[in-house]
């Protein structure tokens, strides 16, 4: 078979398929993106999403305090949170949403002063 044959098969097959790209109304080809220990990510999947504000100014207010304290209080910390979106995953690691500074908040109760930052507004180069 010639180079240029089997190119115009690969190029058919490819426009028939999609090219294995995925969009959220499940009518495409399996998804391509993969985690970091390469099994697929199924981006049709909707993940568990528990976060509430009240939760995490609760916590924040009680785990992070004095010097690496991120709010005043509870209502400076509701503002703030109110800002944040809240459509990440249950244990993100980063992103600028409510659950990476859920998850990074947990990490503070063994680690104040390295996840405390990672868990209030700024997201700390972390959460953002």
């Amino acid at each position: 078979m010639t180079w240029i044959r089997t190119m115009a098969i690969v190029a058919a097959c490819t426009v028939a398929a999609g090219c294995g790209s995925t969009d959220k109304t499940g009518d495409s080809a399996a998804p391509t993106d993969t985690t970091t220990d390469g099994s697929p990510i199924d981006t049709d999947t909707v993940c568990d999403n528990t976060a509430t504000c009240d939760a995490y100014c609760a916590d924040i207010l009680s785990i992070c305090t004095d010097t690496n304290a991120q709010f005043a209080d509870d209502a400076e910390c509701q503002t703030a949170c109110a800002a944040y979106a809240a459509d990440g995953c249950d244990g993100d690691v980063d992103g600028d949403t409510l659950q990476c500074r859920i998850y990074h908040l947990g990490a503070a109760e063994d680690d104040a002063d390295t996840h405390c930052g990672h868990s209030g507004a700024s997201g700390d180069g972390v959460c953002i």
